[in-house]
């Protein structure tokens, strides 16, 4: 029967996404060492030594106030970005330099020495560790991410799972495309057989 042909043929067309969504499936469900990759890391804060009065501004949407290894910042949302300021005369703290940005990803790091090491190199507001892990430091935030080797691996499987097997979007797109619809097709393929057959 042509009908059978047909679904033996797109079933062996789907064989290699269809084990890759099963298996990689299954690695999203149990997740195994997803703590780690995806940990949250923060710059570590101290108590304020004393309270000072602010000069609120009209555009001032939101402020924080905290203490750093570097000193006291204010950092202020204005027009839904974040600006750093010098919380004792609310002037603007300059850019951070590469010792200050060591510093600071140094003193984060203290909160999970096993997962970061110590920090191995710093380029910019980027830093690299003995263990393989990249920090990124939003210095108008004072915000942390990181990134590890286990991290690049739990995104290439999502990357394989969603058949995004190119770096074009395009090509990705027409993949994601074709995949569902051949699926959607051995469904109905196999749905129509099984009820002819009845």
């Amino acid at each position: 029967m042509i009908l059978k042909k047909y679904h033996r043929l797109i079933g062996l067309v789907m064989l290699i996404p269809l084990c890759l969504w099963a298996a990689t499936g299954v690695f999203f469900s149990i997740k195994p060492g997803y703590q780690g990759a995806y940990q949250k890391l923060y710059v570590a804060t101290y108590p304020l030594a004393h309270s000072v009065t602010l000069s609120s501004q009209a555009d001032w949407q939101e402020l924080r106030r905290l203490k750093t290894i570097l000193g006291e910042h204010l950092l202020v949302k204005t027009n839904n970005q974040w600006q750093q300021l010098h919380s004792h005369n609310q002037q603007p703290w300059p850019a951070a330099t590469p010792a200050q940005v060591q510093q600071l990803i140094a003193d984060a790091l203290r909160s999970d020495p096993q997962r970061y090491g110590n920090i191995n190199t710093v380029d910019g507001y980027q830093a690299t560790t003995t263990t393989g892990v990249n920090i990124t430091l939003d210095w108008h935030t004072l915000g942390l991410k990181q990134r590890g080797q286990d991290t690049e691996f739990i995104a290439k499987l999502y990357k394989l799972h969603y058949l995004q097997w190119s770096n074009n979007a395009f090509i990705n797109g027409l993949l994601e495309t074709i995949g569902l619809s051949l699926l959607i097709i051995l469904t109905l393929l196999g749905a129509w057989i099984s009820v002819k057959k009845t």
